[in-house]
């Protein structure tokens, strides 16, 4: 079967014709007669031709008839005249052939181009629709056809608004009217929900941006078209997941607020039946103390330290409570004198344990200052308490800035943390060690934790066990 179509045979059979009846023209006149001029048709009959080797026979062929003719045609004039008559004869068919291959050349690189461009339109991960200035489709891409599940014979010299639903359609003219007047690269329908409708009547919300490009036949736009589905169907999701959040805070800080009241006011008024209860033990204890027997006294003296704890853990519940409830609002509040503050209230525990603080610069900034004096002391108390026996505690304060935060560090030279345990020390009333080692009710570190969370902060220890800790707290910035 022939590689070449109909046409392409028809071309080649007419340009050897056209050789022939040009070979016996050019040899039937006077050499000085330049017959051989018809040659240059046949040249340019190849330009229709897919393949140069036929442009190049043509050229090499035709210049060869030329010189032949110059010999066979009847010589009555001089031999100067004609024999440059020839020459230029063939300087027009090898400026023929060379055009022809500048043409095709241009004309190759043209195609390869409009294919790479065709493969880039056709493989866009978006829709691609080409209107005109009516909005007429004239060119849309493989994924427009998945979106809309026509085939592309079916939208091609379509309205642009049979994509559109029917209710937009009147706006949409007027919206396209007011973009051709005025093209530019941009979104479409900014600010408003965007829906497209498929062949089978079904809708679905897109994102469209807009292009323009002119050619010889007008202005033209291109549509970019995204279903955004999924990303709406997400963005629901996440809006209710965000609602559910905001309701459940919203329980959560009413049920906390109703915690830290009743803490309050149940610490509050058992403060006075236990103090009765604690009075009353006391003074039955000096009372009957040398009228009973000695089990008597020491259950006198459970009763009364019972009583007496009980009343420290209720001042520290009352404490806790008052985080909150007792907060005052931010102000400036300047973090030397607040450890220098905290440092005089320990004076004596200081000198006691002949504890040495050093602290470089620390920052001045938005903070409820009662509860940074009473943040600060917790550390420092708690740097001394857990100190290493017969070894002088040090105890260093440090802090650091970064854009939203301020980090200050409390680092001492104790007994350190086991890592094992160093989310337990934050909670309420947990202890690491019993009350004879370490006396105390274990709320210190719980009300640290709660203070730097209402300053939209964080607290965290680093430490191994023998090696010192390191506390880690931060404070927002932006506090008002």
């Amino acid at each position: 079967m022939s590689i070449y179509s109909k046409k392409d045979r028809l071309i080649i059979i007419t340009g050897a014709l056209l050789t022939l009846v040009t070979f016996i023209f050019d040899i039937s006149f006077p050499v000085g007669i330049v017959g051989s001029i018809p040659y240059v048709a046949v040249i340019l009959l190849t330009l229709y031709l897919p393949d140069n080797k036929f442009t190049v026979l043509a050229g090499i062929s035709t210049s060869i008839l030329t010189i032949i003719g110059f010999f066979l045609s009847p010589s009555d004039i001089l031999f100067g005249i004609p024999f440059d008559n020839r020459l230029l004869v063939i300087i027009l068919i090898v400026a023929a052939v060379f055009f022809i291959f500048r043409y095709k050349r241009a004309e190759n690189e043209r195609r390869r181009s409009e294919e790479k461009l065709r493969a880039l339109f056709e493989a866009s991960p978006e829709g691609l629709i080409i209107t005109d200035k009516k909005g007429i489709i004239s060119m849309i891409n493989r994924r427009t056809e998945e979106l809309f599940g026509y085939d592309r014979t079916e939208l091609i010299d379509k309205p642009i608004e049979s994509l559109i639903p029917q209710r937009f359609r009147k706006d949409h003219v007027q919206d396209r009217q007011t973009y051709y007047s005025n093209p530019e690269q941009r979104p479409m329908g900014q600010g408003r929900e965007l829906y497209a409708i498929r062949k089978d009547d079904s809708e679905f919300p897109v994102e469209i941006s807009l292009n323009y490009f002119k050619t010889d036949e007008g202005l033209f736009i291109i549509s970019y078209i995204v279903d955004i589905t999924d990303r709406k169907r997400s963005e629901n999701e996440l809006r209710l997941a965000h609602e559910r959040l905001k309701k459940s805070a919203g329980e959560l800080r009413r049920s906390n607020a109703e915690l830290e009241q009743f803490a309050y006011v149940a610490s509050h008024d058992l403060q006075e039946p236990l103090r009765m209860v604690a009075s009353y033990t006391e003074l039955l204890a000096r009372r009957y103390q040398d009228k009973l027997d000695q089990d008597a006294n020491d259950f006198i003296h459970y009763a009364v330290d019972g009583a007496k704890r009980m009343q420290s853990l209720i001042n520290d519940l009352l404490q806790f409570s008052r985080v909150s409830t007792k907060a005052r609002p931010f102000k400036t509040c300047d973090m030397k004198n607040v450890t220098q503050d905290a440092m005089q209230n320990l004076e004596e525990l200081l000198r006691e344990n002949g504890a040495k603080v050093e602290f470089n610069h620390l920052p001045t900034l938005m903070a409820d200052e009662t509860q940074m004096l009473q943040l600060m002391q917790n550390l420092i108390h708690n740097a001394i308490k857990f100190k290493k026996r017969e070894i002088q505690p040090v105890i260093k304060i440090d802090s650091k800035e970064t854009d939203e935060e301020w980090r200050i560090s409390v680092s001492d030279n104790g007994i350190g943390i086991d890592p094992a345990y160093q989310e337990r020390i934050f909670m309420i009333f947990q202890r690491l060690h019993t009350r004879s080692e370490y006396p105390g009710s274990g709320i210190g570190l719980a009300m640290c934790k709660k203070i730097v969370e209402r300053h939209n902060g964080r607290i965290w220890v680093d430490s191994k066990e023998g090696q010192g800790t390191t506390f880690y707290f931060t404070i927002d910035k932006n506090l008002s």
